[in-house]
């Protein structure tokens, strides 16, 4: 399975909205890797995947922690 580095996130502060935003990619994606460096996943207030505008995937770092 091939690794492909998608876009980065745009900067954020405590309070705002971080995101990230790819053009076609080409492929189907199985698996999207978050790499935390300077948060917590229990900081994570919210995290939203949409495709096309459609939200598909939309989980709190809290509940993604219990689950990881």
């Amino acid at each position: 399975m091939a690794r492909i580095k998608l876009d980065t996130f745009s900067p954020a502060v405590a309070g705002s909205t971080s995101t990230m935003v790819s053009g076609n990619i080409g492929y189907t994606l199985l698996n999207i890797v978050l790499k935390l460096t300077t948060i917590t996943k229990a900081q994570l207030d919210n995290i939203r995947i949409a495709l096309a505008g459609t939200p598909i995937w939309n989980i709190t770092g809290s509940d993604l922690d219990k689950i990881n």
